[in-house]
């Protein structure tokens, strides 16, 4: 029996092993219109994080929406995007996740958050800038400490 797909075929994901910060497979499908929107971060200037699917990424992922404007691809957070896409995302080994540089992101908003230095062996502040970035970013440090502290 097939399923249906979400998006379609040349968006969806194959589940192939690569050496990735985080894979997404996305299950099965709903309105094909609402795949093909490009995150739109609307016209006013209010800076709000929201969360959109990103085509080129496979993923949802966050971006600053003005306050007015956009599309339907737009979700006040990130569980709320993935559950309308039905994306189910794979953790990878945190030696991976965590030996990867912190990165702020390309967006412009100020979201303090904490990532593991494999040179210091411990999870240090910095800025997250609300879109891009990578897995190596976490809300508290005792998440990052969970996650990618040595035992």
């Amino acid at each position: 029996m097939r399923k249906r797909t979400l998006c379609p075929q040349p968006l969806q994901p194959k589940p192939v092993f690569k050496i990735l910060i985080k894979e997404t497979v996305i299950k099965q499908g709903l309105d094909d219109h609402v795949c093909s929107l490009e995150i739109d971060p609307g016209l006013c200037l209010r800076a709000t994080v929201r969360f959109g699917y990103d085509v080129a990424h496979r993923k949802c992922v966050g971006f600053i929406f003005g306050g007015c404007g956009g599309n339907k691809n737009s979700f006040s957070t990130l569980e709320d995007c993935q559950r309308f896409f039905h994306i189910t995302t794979y953790k990878v080994p945190k030696d991976i996740k965590c030996l990867v540089h912190r990165e702020a992101g390309r967006c412009l908003a100020y979201i303090p958050s904490f990532a593991y230095d494999a040179n210091l062996n411990e999870c240090v502040p910095f800025v997250y800038g609300g879109c891009g970035g990578n897995d190596n970013r976490f809300e508290t440090k005792e998440e990052c400490e969970e996650d990618c502290k040595p035992e």
